[in-house]
C-alpha cells in the first residue's frame, strides 16, 4: 500500500463552520483519523460539547487558553506545546484567555471530515459564559484563572 505525502500551509486552507462555534481548517488525514487546525480569536468562548464516539487530541501551537472538562467543568490551562487528550463522550469547551492574541491548536480526531461527531450541551452554556468571563478577567488582572473560577464557584 502506498501512502501519498501531503504538504500544505494551514493558512492556505478554507475554514468550515462547526456546531460548536469554532471554525476548523482541514489539514489532512487518512484511515485512522484527521487533523484540523483551530484558531480561536481573542476572548472567544466555544459552545460546550462532546464527541460521542471520537477521542480528541489537542496540541497547542500558540496562545493561552482554558478547557473546562467533564460534568464538573474541571479547568485546565494551556500554553504553547501542551497536549490534552479528551476521551469520547466527555463534555468540554475551549476558551481563549487572551484579549490580544489567537489561541491556536491542532486537533486530531477519528471522526470523518464530512460527518463531524459534535453534540452540543446547551443546558450549561450560560454557566460556561460566566466562568469564561471570570477566568478572562483574572488573566487581564494578572491573576490565576483557575483560582478565580474556583473561588467564585464556592
Amino acid at each position: 500500500m502506498t501512502t501519498m505525502l501531503q504538504h500544505l500551509n494551514i493558512a492556505d486552507t478554507t475554514p468550515i463552520s462547526t456546531p460548536h462555534g469554532q471554525p476548523l481548517r482541514y489539514v489532512g488525514g487518512g484511515a485512522q483519523g484527521h487533523l484540523w487546525a483551530l484558531d480561536m480569536p481573542p476572548l472567544h468562548v466555544a459552545h460546550v460539547h462532546s464527541h460521542a464516539v471520537t477521542d480528541t487530541i489537542l496540541f497547542v501551537r500558540a496562545g493561552h487558553g482554558l478547557t473546562l472538562l467533564g460534568e464538573e467543568l474541571d479547568p485546565i490551562v494551556h500554553h504553547a506545546d501542551d497536549v490534552l487528550v479528551i476521551p469520547a463522550g466527555r463534555l468540554h469547551v475551549g476558551i481563549n484567555l487572551s484579549a490580544r492574541v489567537d489561541f491556536e491548536l491542532l486537533e486530531f480526531r477519528t471522526d470523518a471530515p464530512d460527518a463531524l461527531d459534535v453534540h452540543l450541551a446547551h443546558w450549561v452554556q450560560s454557566e460556561i459564559e460566566q466562568l469564561a468571563r471570570r477566568a478572562q478577567d483574572a488573566v487581564a488582572a494578572g491573576q490565576d484563572p483557575v483560582a478565580a473560577i474556583r473561588r467564585n464557584a464556592a
